[in-house]
């Protein structure tokens, strides 16, 4: 699994900081049992869109494109969202420990991907056109 059960309630609790109907949503799929896993969603870099998650069954990937598209996680809001998390990070104004706290996904997508480091060539063109969230 890509999430533990403790990054998914804090990124539960952020999303309902910034979008209380964003998080109410994988709050109520979690409570009511619907086969959302943690491995079902990645985020791609450098684009910090929403993807499928790899190895997902047929089923699993409809659900997961529904979801993604139902929710709007790559409308520009939410993508706006993750690179105002992401670029003070990778412009050294804190460290993958402080992204962990408050947007775990992101962090362990960071992990993931073997991309955490902010010299990593893939955050070049984040240092050059910086956004100043």
């Amino acid at each position: 699994m890509f999430l533990s059960e403790k990054q998914i309630e804090q990124s539960i609790r952020k999303l309902d900081d910034v979008n209380p109907f964003f998080g109410s949503v994988f709050l109520s799929f979690k409570e009511i049992g619907l086969p959302v896993r943690d491995s079902w969603f990645i985020i791609h870099f450098p684009s910090l869109q929403m993807k499928l998650g790899e190895n997902l069954k047929k089923a699993e990937a409809e659900s997961v494109t529904r979801i993604i598209k139902r929710l709007k996680l790559n409308d520009e809001t939410y993508i706006r969202g993750r690179r105002s998390w992401l670029e003070p990070c990778i412009m050294g104004k804190y460290d993958i420990d402080y992204l962990e706290e408050n947007a775990p996904f992101l962090a362990c997508e960071l992990r993931r991907q073997n991309i955490a480091d902010i010299h990593h060539a893939i955050w070049e063109d984040f240092k050059k056109y910086p956004q100043n969230y």
